[in-house]
Protein backbone atom coordinates (compact mmCIF):
# COMPACT_ATOMS: atom_id res chain seq x y z
CA UNK A 1 0.00 0.00 0.00
CA UNK A 2 3.08 2.41 0.68
CA UNK A 3 5.20 1.73 -2.49
CA UNK A 4 7.07 4.21 -3.41
CA UNK A 5 4.35 6.71 -1.13
CA UNK A 6 7.51 9.32 -0.10
CA UNK A 7 8.99 9.74 -2.98
CA UNK A 8 9.88 12.85 -4.32
CA UNK A 9 7.49 13.14 -7.51
CA UNK A 10 5.05 11.87 -4.26
CA UNK A 11 5.80 14.26 -1.40
CA UNK A 12 8.07 16.82 -2.96
CA UNK A 13 10.59 18.64 -0.63
CA UNK A 14 10.07 16.71 2.39
CA UNK A 15 11.52 13.61 0.73
CA UNK A 16 13.92 11.91 2.54
CA UNK A 17 16.28 9.37 0.96
CA UNK A 18 15.96 5.37 2.42
CA UNK A 19 12.35 6.04 3.31
CA UNK A 20 10.42 5.62 -0.15
CA UNK A 21 8.73 2.88 0.71
CA UNK A 22 7.07 4.69 4.25
CA UNK A 23 4.91 7.57 5.54
CA UNK A 24 6.38 10.48 7.35
CA UNK A 25 4.40 11.15 10.46
CA UNK A 26 4.14 14.88 11.00
CA UNK A 27 2.38 14.58 14.56
CA UNK A 28 1.20 12.16 16.97
CA UNK A 29 -1.06 11.74 19.68
CA UNK A 30 -1.71 9.03 22.32
CA UNK A 31 -3.04 9.07 25.78
CA UNK A 32 -3.42 6.65 28.08
CA UNK A 33 -5.29 6.77 31.47
CA UNK A 34 -5.09 4.95 34.42
CA UNK A 35 -7.45 5.10 36.86
CA UNK A 36 -6.51 5.80 40.85
CA UNK A 37 -8.16 5.52 44.30
CA UNK A 38 -8.05 8.98 45.36
CA UNK A 39 -6.79 8.21 48.77
CA UNK A 40 -4.27 6.58 48.34
CA UNK A 41 -2.79 7.08 45.04
CA UNK A 42 -2.84 3.59 44.06
CA UNK A 43 -4.29 2.71 40.38
CA UNK A 44 -7.59 0.92 41.35
CA UNK A 45 -8.41 -0.02 37.67
CA UNK A 46 -7.43 -1.30 34.45
CA UNK A 47 -5.47 1.03 32.28
CA UNK A 48 -7.13 2.38 29.22
CA UNK A 49 -5.82 3.34 25.35
CA UNK A 50 -7.12 6.14 24.04
CA UNK A 51 -7.42 6.57 19.97
CA UNK A 52 -3.72 6.64 18.33
CA UNK A 53 -3.97 9.41 15.85
CA UNK A 54 -1.52 10.52 13.40
CA UNK A 55 -0.92 13.24 11.02
CA UNK A 56 0.77 12.05 7.68
CA UNK A 57 2.27 14.33 4.83
CA UNK A 58 -0.38 13.70 1.49
CA UNK A 59 1.64 11.26 -0.50
CA UNK A 60 -0.24 9.01 -3.02
CA UNK A 61 -0.32 6.16 -0.28
CA UNK A 62 -3.25 8.09 1.82
CA UNK A 63 -6.32 7.74 -0.48
CA UNK A 64 -5.32 3.90 -0.33
CA UNK A 65 -5.15 4.08 3.31
CA UNK A 66 -8.78 6.09 3.55
CA UNK A 67 -9.75 3.56 1.45
CA UNK A 68 -9.17 1.15 3.14
CA UNK A 69 -10.25 2.57 6.59
CA UNK A 70 -13.74 3.81 4.76
CA UNK A 71 -14.55 0.06 3.85
CA UNK A 72 -13.20 -1.30 7.15
CA UNK A 73 -10.57 -3.43 5.43
CA UNK A 74 -8.48 -5.49 8.18
CA UNK A 75 -4.61 -4.07 7.60
CA UNK A 76 -2.81 -7.49 8.06
CA UNK A 77 0.36 -5.42 9.81
CA UNK A 78 1.07 -1.72 10.62
CA UNK A 79 4.52 -1.04 11.59
CA UNK A 80 5.66 1.99 13.11
CA UNK A 81 9.36 2.77 13.26
CA UNK A 82 11.09 5.53 14.93
CA UNK A 83 14.27 7.25 13.64
CA UNK A 84 15.40 11.04 13.22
Amino acid sequence: MTAGAFTPESVGNIYVQGHEDQMLVQEFSHIVTVPTDPQSGQPSGQRAHKPFRFTVALNKAVPLLYNALASGEMLPKVELKWYR
